[in-house]
């Protein structure tokens, strides 16, 4: 895996102003894959979509993470 097709939780939280805890309920729940890389948690751009629909259902919907997956 390249470094360039991923990109940081911690950027991807910032970006969407949602909290890391978020992110970590869907890798819970599989819904995303998280990937460990010199000491920082990334997913794949391609998740991206996926990401800001789940966002989308559960904070702008109010569906919990299990109506989610």
């Amino acid at each position: 895996m390249e470094s360039r097709n991923l990109i940081s939780i911690q950027l991807l939280c910032r970006r969407y102003n949602v909290p890391v805890s978020f992110i970590d309920t869907l890798q819970e729940f599989q819904l995303i894959e998280v990937i460990l890389e010199n000491d920082d948690f990334f997913i794949h751009v391609a998740q991206i979509k996926e990401v800001e629909r789940m966002m989308r259902l559960h904070y702008d919907l109010d569906i919990n993470i299990e109506g989610v997956d």
